[in-house]
């Protein structure tokens, strides 16, 4: 965007195009939701980055220093190996570039996800569909997580969450020995409360 800004005034129908046309709303329109669900799918993909376009446009219009402030980006996001929320991540955008939350709107919001309720375990006819079971771990400690009593136990880390794609109908075992069902749309739940 900066580039189209900057040094080609040719492509300006691009910036104009991103600044005045409706795009309809995908279902999962939170960064939150895009983050927890790995991107979802290619249409919400797509979406998300016309979004992200429009953004920056504002932002370079805002803020004459943006290119530059890409040392600051590097500087709060340098440290891969310890995953941060994307609360996290918002407070930190808005830091750099104080109106991100404003220009961003609702996409800031928490995430429409739906919440997943653990149930005694049960068999349950699997499916051919597969959905997204995501799991946050908001406690300071791993939290064991089993697809079935036989299979390799996996985890999520501490202060952190895991995506699991599994077949709608089947069941992720929670430490406690309770189960969360995969359902036809994806769903979220939360072990401890971030401080």
């Amino acid at each position: 965007m900066a580039y189209i800004r900057s040094e080609r005034p040719d492509l300006k129908f691009f910036l104009e195009d991103r600044r005045s046309r409706k795009t309809s709303l995908s279902r999962y329109a939170t960064f939150d939701d895009y983050e927890y669900l790995n991107g979802i799918d290619a249409p919400t993909s797509y979406w998300f980055l016309f979004q992200m376009e429009r953004i920056a446009d504002a932002l370079l219009a805002k803020h004459s220093g943006f290119v530059a402030s890409m040392a600051k980006v590097k500087a709060q996001f340098g440290d891969q190996g310890k995953p941060v929320s994307p609360e996290v991540v918002r407070d930190r955008l808005e830091a750099i570039w104080p109106a991100f939350i404003e220009i961003a709107g609702s996409l800031t919001g928490p995430s429409t996800i739906a919440n997943a309720i653990p149930t005694p375990c049960q068999a349950a006819a699997k499916s051919s569909k597969f959905s997204g079971v995501v799991i946050r771990n908001d406690t300071d400690t791993p939290v064991a997580i089993q697809r079935a009593p036989d299979r390799p136990t996996l985890f999520v880390r501490e202060r952190s969450w895991r995506t699991f794609n599994v077949p709608v109908g089947s069941s992720l075992i929670l430490p406690d020995g309770k189960c969360l069902l995969a359902q036809e749309e994806p769903t979220m739940f939360v072990m401890g409360k971030r401080p």
